[in-house]
């Protein structure tokens, strides 16, 4: 039994030296073959340290502003047209867009047919009817009542002759309106555009024919997105520069705000505007230093409006997730000492470039940056 056993050990490890002579000689194993070089071992790097990215807590400023697109408009427009009431043709016109008319200047005029010849004829019948009525006073100096119903016949004449008169004077008077009718003349001094007009068209009664701008007095006015009306107010700094001089900027204040209501809205747009908003838009006070140009009516300007601001408080960037909420808190990575800590933080105004932090953080504390 033990013998037995012996040989069947012996086989096993002689089995063992025969499978590695095997592998030896083959070259199919971990050894090459004989003349087959053997490559070397690729070693994998080691993984480097995480590099991390800190800003520090800083302390001055934070401000959160808005900025919009404006124009500048005169503070009175009025529209051209003629108002006789039966129309005509335009017989001149004596304006174009863009050109600085003066109060009382005749702009446009429309045929006036054969009314100057009318009126002629009446100026010419009051002239007859003045010497007819110096007549009749002389022949009474001249020639003296003979008795008493003489006397009221013939100052029933005069009346008479008197009344006619005054009735044709009259008469005169109201050809001369219509002639004045035929006529647009600029109510003041201004700009002109919008014109709609060419000599030869027909013009009806108060239909307009051109706009002008009163250009000595203007005020500066932008449009507001609905969703920040709530944020602008009276009395807020605000820093403008005209697109005709980008390279001055000036400072002013928010004037007013002003916020349509819907059917005021409706209203404007149907009218293309004039007459009314059709939507929110804030006034500007006249910038200092600024000096008015006829030409800066309709000049566009950008202005940035100061909404909120805090000075000298602790401040972080206002992006790239530095602070991370979750259910309400706020919260920030600190590197201490090369070790990653959470804080949690406290934030007051969110700034355009920065955000204040009003408990938590220290200036100088170094913020990790995600």
């Amino acid at each position: 039994m033990r013998a037995a056993v012996m040989v069947r050990r012996g086989s096993m490890v002689a089995g063992v030296a025969l499978l590695a002579m095997g592998v030896a000689v083959s070259g199919c194993g971990i050894l090459p073959q004989q003349g087959v070089v053997a490559r070397p071992l690729t070693v994998l790097p080691s993984p480097k340290t995480q590099q991390i990215t800190t800003v520090a807590v800083q302390q001055g400023p934070v401000i959160n502003s808005l900025q919009v697109a404006g124009q500048i408009q005169p503070n009175q427009q009025a529209l051209l047209y003629f108002v006789y009431k039966n129309g005509g043709k335009i017989k001149t016109l004596n304006m174009k867009n863009g050109d600085m008319v003066a109060k009382g200047q005749v702009l446009a005029t429309l045929d006036p047919g054969n009314l100057p010849f009318q009126i002629s004829q009446q100026q010419l019948t009051i002239t007859q009817d003045q010497l007819h009525i110096s007549d009749l006073a002389n022949g009474l100096t001249l020639h003296p009542p003979t008795s008493a119903a003489d006397a009221a016949a013939r100052n029933s004449q005069l009346q008479q002759a008197q009344v006619q008169m005054k009735q044709h004077q009259l008469d005169l008077e109201n050809l001369q309106i219509q002639l004045g009718q035929l006529q647009v003349r600029a109510p003041y001094a201004g700009k002109i555009d919008k014109m709609s007009k060419h000599i030869g068209d027909w013009a009806n009664a108060y239909a307009p024919i051109a706009q002008i701008s009163d250009t000595s007095d203007v005020h500066f006015v932008a449009k507001l997105d609905p969703a920040t009306v709530t944020e602008v107010s009276p009395g807020q700094s605000v820093v403008l520069g005209l697109a005709s001089d980008s390279q001055h900027k000036y400072t002013t204040t928010v004037n007013s705000v002003q916020v349509p209501t819907d059917a005021a809205a409706a209203i404007a747009k149907a009218n293309d505007g004039f007459g009314g908003l059709t939507a929110p838009q804030v006034t500007l006070d006249i910038p200092t230093g600024y000096r008015q140009k006829a030409d800066d009516i309709g000049g566009a300007f950008t202005a940035i409006i100061t909404v909120d601001q805090r000075s000298n408080v602790l401040y972080l960037p206002n992006s790239g997730g530095i602070v991370t909420s979750f259910q309400g808190l706020n919260s920030v990575n600190l590197d201490v000492n090369g070790h990653i800590v959470q804080r949690k933080v406290t934030l007051g105004l969110q700034g355009n470039k920065y955000v204040e932090v009003t408990a938590g953080l220290q200036a100088g504390d170094m913020v990790v940056q995600p």
